[in-house]
């Protein structure tokens, strides 16, 4: 029993370790350089399955909070066109902005979040990289049902979502309306 449990410590310790040296926590949401080139480290392209090449990968840093800070993503092929979104937090430790990154490390565009008293999400707003606003969605909160309604510059309603939480919270329907 002893040996098993010094096992699984030791591979416990054996994660975190590499975890740190591959350096995977940040302290702040970092813009990458344009000199930065991006890869699943430590994934074979041909993995796990014989005559199979990477098609789409996705790279996850997360700060010393645990909060995921960056996200990059390989959109096509696995070739170098990325994506890569930066998340900011407020004091609360919930998610105020998203930054959205082209492969040549311009922005494309921002989301900014507003909330409730609750911490909730109650409107996201979609911005141009000059600032002009692309989308706005709306969140409402009923019991056991989350609507979220997209909608164009305009105000116009496209698109709307809802959500069925069961007691729990857990998601037990996934509804998705479009005109």
């Amino acid at each position: 029993m002893f040996m098993k449990k010094k096992n699984i410590y030791l591979g416990l310790l054996s994660v975190i370790v590499l975890f740190f040296a591959a350096g995977c926590l940040t302290t702040s949401p970092v813009v990458p350089a344009a000199n930065t080139t991006f890869a699943a480290a430590a994934v074979d392209a041909t993995a796990p399955f014989p005559g199979f090449k990477i098609y789409d990968d996705a790279v996850f840093e997360y700060n010393e909070k645990g909060q995921l800070v960056r996200e990059v993503f390989s959109i096509t092929k696995g070739t170098a066109d990325l994506v890569t979104n930066i998340y900011e937090y407020n004091n609360d430790g919930i998610v105020i902005k998203k930054s959205v990154y082209n492969s040549k490390h311009n922005l494309d565009d921002y989301e900014i979040y507003e909330l409730d008293s609750q911490g909730r999400r109650v409107k996201e707003n979609e911005y141009r990289q000059d600032g002009s606003l692309k989308n706005y969605k709306t969140y409402e909160y009923k019991d056991d049902t989350i609507i979220k309604r997209f909608f164009d510059p305009k105000g116009n309603l496209y698109r709307y979502t809802i959500k069925k939480m069961d007691k729990a919270g857990n998601l037990i329907g996934d509804y998705d309306y479009r005109k």
